[in-house]
């Protein structure tokens, strides 16, 4: 534990004996508060209920104290915090969505692989033989190099920002890779930022990283954030499509193509090459493209 912190908690009203049950039943390792007792009789149902309410809150407030103390530690002791395999490594791994949105600041970044795919082949459009390199490797490898070391391969990276120092401790940054579920193409990359870091130190962070994807030749950066503008049809035609509120308001287009084997190909290489599409999704029932205007 880095420190200590001393919390006042005030509850406007003239009830004392409720702010003596919050009190109490807060201290207590007892959450019910079923036995609680004031001045001879017992609370009522609705107090009680009121201050399990307070309590809870109080008591995940205290929690969130104490992982932000925990999530504070690399630079503090003689410990390796940052060595492979280590608890405060493995924590990360367990952060919930709300826990990182409260002791965090988050970059996004979304990037496209564009490299070949098996309804694509380079050396002839309708060859048996057939290469595909989608730049996954390309970019998880360019990952690798500007990260500090690797939390879970392929999904959860680290680097540290600002070593520790002696009147200091360190800063330091979480890198999260999340595939699209909608489209195999698209991933995105969240960037936590922990401590006390201005926005632009966070900004340098980010044009650094997004500096050493430029090297990647079969990576598209995106200039927005699209996975929430991405509408999937079912590819069989016997399922109706449900769409989401937001879906409705989305402009997009779809055709239903005839069962060849040579026109999947054919129009992904003119919507890739000639209209200058890039490539989001492609599989033996569809292909789906983007195009920024």
């Amino acid at each position: 534990m880095v420190g200590t912190a001393h919390v006042k908690i005030e509850l406007s009203g003239s009830d004392g004996d409720f702010i003596q049950t919050v009190k109490k039943m807060f201290i207590s390792h007892n959450n019910t508060g079923d036995n609680l007792v004031q001045q001879g009789r017992r609370i009522s149902a609705i107090s009680k209920i009121a201050a399990e309410k307070i309590c809870k809150l109080l008591r995940w407030i205290r929690k969130e104290d104490y992982l932000e103390s925990y999530l504070c530690l690399p630079g503090w002791g003689d410990i390796n915090h940052f060595a492979v395999g280590s608890s405060f490594l493995r924590r990360h791994e367990s952060l919930t969505v709300l826990q990182r949105y409260r002791h965090f600041r988050s970059e996004v970044l979304e990037v496209v692989v564009t490299g070949s795919s098996p309804f694509e082949n380079r050396e002839s459009l309708f060859g048996d033989l057939m290469e595909y390199n989608n730049g996954e490797d390309e970019m998880f490898s360019v990952l690798s190099k500007w990260a500090t070391g690797v939390i879970s391969e392929r999904k959860i990276y680290f680097r540290v920002i600002v070593p520790e120092q002696e009147d200091d401790l360190a800063y330091y940054c979480i890198i999260r890779v999340q595939q699209s579920l909608s489209v195999s193409r698209l991933f995105v990359f969240t960037i936590d930022f922990h401590g006390e870091i201005d926005a632009e130190r966070r900004l340098a962070v980010s044009s650094s990283f997004r500096e050493n994807l430029k090297e990647c030749t079969d990576i598209v950066i995106l200039k927005k954030c699209i996975r929430e503008k991405v509408a999937i049809r079912p590819s069989s035609p016997g399922k109706p499509w449900n769409p989401t509120w937001s879906e409705y308001f989305l402009h997009h287009k779809s055709w239903d193509l005839i069962k060849d084997n040579e026109v999947l190909p054919l129009i992904t290489k003119r919507r890739h090459q000639i209209g200058g599409f890039f490539i989001l999704h492609s599989d033996n029932d569809r292909a789906v493209f983007a195009k920024f205007v």
